[in-house]
């Protein structure tokens, strides 16, 4: 019975690849490293800006006139926004995809959502190994550019 709950809570928590020694790390250059670590910091940055939309899609929803579209598309965007926030923060593979399909839609709020969807595309972008099951995280990032520092390694 405790190996059907170990595998239960493995499949619901994927293990994320934090072994200082990974050879998918080892084999990267450090210049790779700063560019992954660089994009999962704005990956965290753009789960904040869901959030911030999220917000103002409830402010929107709350102060739009009754029978017009925007009680239906504010509301549906806070909740895809949301969902986008917490699984951008998390690095899950599914909220990838959801976030540049918002991006798209951002880019046709122009000016400012034109702006955010460019940023939110150069943010995601390459970032497809710091999402999902083998994920490279920024904890482990941040330590192999640290170690390499101190190694003096170009």
């Amino acid at each position: 019975m405790t190996d059907q709950n170990a595998i239960a809570q493995t499949e619901s928590n994927p293990p994320v690849n934090d072994s200082g020694d990974d050879n998918a790390l080892t084999s990267l250059s450090t210049k790779e490293i700063k560019k992954l670590y660089n994009l999962s910091r704005s990956v965290r940055a753009l789960s904040f800006f869901w959030l911030l939309a999220t917000a103002l899609c409830v402010v929107y929803t709350a102060t739009a006139t009754p029978g017009t579209m925007a009680l239906v598309m504010f509301p549906t965007f806070a909740v895809l926004a949301a969902f986008a926030a917490v699984g951008s923060w998390l690095f899950q593979n599914w909220s990838r995809i959801l976030s540049m399909l918002l991006c798209v839609i951002l880019l046709l709020a122009f000016p400012i959502g034109t702006i955010f969807g460019i940023l939110g595309f150069i943010a995601l972008w390459g970032s497809k190994r710091l999402f999902g099951p083998n994920r490279l995280s920024q904890k482990q990032l941040q330590k192999e550019l640290e170690r390499r520092k101190l190694d003096n390694v170009a």
